[in-house]
């Protein structure tokens, strides 16, 4: 059994944040949601959470789940056309990409990619060890005209030692983006305790759910309950209201 903090509960109220910006639930396209059905539900319980907007990020990683712009949309569209979405959200997409040798060809192909914003790019490393070309990609996509955004840079536990790798992937100018529930133990006391360091030092720009499943959302449900939740939370200056078409 996972476990949260343990104060006072409150009615879940995750609208301080407006758009949640990484999350794997188009139906059937990785590993995350797997049929249309799941995927309303999961909008549906995104938007009692206070969401006004919704950017689906498939994973786009060759050889294991190689989709394409054209795989993402097809997804989408089949969504969209449901006909069961309330029209007070809006749902969006881009893409999770792999920083691997075969990214490296893309972004040398000119290929455009899939972002949100101002061309932000959500980037991702294997877990097991940091991609070797990773400040060759960070710089290429600057080169191109993308931000670069590192998903979950809390759950690369190489990094957890190297507190100035973090900082110079900023100075290079790469964005962070923290998996919420990584301020719980659900992915372990020692990710716990990477993500509240950087929070407390201000290195996150964006904040996102990385739903795959039903536990992912049930465990943001149950951490969006928490008092303490919102003392971390509601004040920090995260970019994700900037995505909002009424924000400018």
């Amino acid at each position: 059994m996972w476990h949260f903090f343990t104060s006072k509960k409150r009615n879940p109220d995750l609208s301080f944040i407006g758009v949640e910006l990484h999350n794997h639930i188009l139906p059937g396209i990785d590993d995350g949601v797997q049929d249309e059905d799941t995927t309303i539900q999961f909008i549906e319980r995104f938007q009692q959470l206070g969401f006004k907007k919704i950017i689906a990020t498939p994973h786009i990683f060759a050889g294991v789940y190689p989709n394409t712009s054209e795989t993402i949309h097809k997804a989408y569209e089949s969504i969209i056309s449901n006909g069961s979405i309330s029209s007070s959200i809006e749902i969006a997409y881009a893409a999770e990409y792999m920083v691997d040798i075969e990214f490296e060809s893309m972004l040398q192909q000119s290929e455009n990619l899939l972002t949100f914003g101002k061309k932000q790019v959500l980037i991702e490393m294997s877990y097991a060890a940091p991609s070797p070309n990773i400040e060759q990609v960070v710089f290429a996509l600057q080169l191109a005209g993308y931000q670069p955004v590192l998903a979950h840079p809390e759950r690369y536990n190489f990094y957890h030692q190297q507190p100035k790798a973090y900082q110079r992937m900023l100075d290079m100018g790469c964005q962070f983006q923290l998996n919420i529930l990584s301020l719980t133990n659900y992915y372990g006391p020692q990710v716990k305790k990477q993500a509240h360091w950087l929070l407390k030092k201000e290195m996150y720009q964006w904040v996102g759910s990385d739903c795959h499943h039903d536990r992912h959302l049930k465990s943001l449900e149950d951490l969006a309950s928490t008092k303490e939740c919102y003392e971390l939370l509601e004040n920090y200056p995260f970019f994700n209201k900037t995505l909002l078409s009424n924000s400018l």
